[in-house]
């Protein structure tokens, strides 16, 4: 099919066919939630009068975690780690794991935050953090699917 020709409310029927929740048992035996991103192809010149984008854009084809990383000892009122922790490789304890209504893990350097998603394994395959082009497509689709993304604005939370 020559998706050059369809509509974006095509692209999205198709991109929505295609999403879907899963949720995976570690190898550790923790719960994670993830969304799974279906590939999809924007065509050139689909915005801006024909301008935008300047070539075709194949994207997709991954998991990302549904909701903001916590490491796995968390609750709804705890973080479940102290600040700054140092994560050691393949540590069975210290694992990020995606769930609703836990806190999300902050107060973590990146080298850390890194080891944390690393030692999230799922059928022997380690998790990693989110890349550039992954999370350009998560933007991508919120568009194609007609969402705002604003983010988050208010600095006065005390995780």
């Amino acid at each position: 099919m020559n998706i050059s020709k369809l509509s974006v409310r095509a692209i999205r029927d198709q991109i929505n066919a295609g999403l879907r929740e899963v949720t995976f048992r570690t190898d550790d035996g923790a719960m994670t939630q993830m969304v799974y991103i279906p590939k999809f192809r924007i065509p050139a010149g689909i915005w801006d009068g024909g301008m935008f984008p300047p070539t075709d854009l194949n994207l997709g084809g991954f998991f990302i975690d549904k909701y903001e990383c916590s490491h796995k000892a968390a609750t709804n009122t705890s973080r479940g780690i102290d600040d700054n922790p140092t994560v050691a490789v393949d540590s069975t304890t210290d694992v990020a794991v995606s769930l609703p209504g836990k806190v999300p893990w902050t107060v973590i350097s990146q080298p850390n935050a890194k080891q944390a998603c690393a030692n999230r394994k799922i059928n022997g395959v380690r998790c990693h953090l989110v890349t550039m082009k992954e999370w350009m497509t998560v933007v991508w689709l919120a568009k194609l699917l007609g969402h705002d993304i604003r983010g988050n604005n208010y600095w006065g939370r005390d995780y």
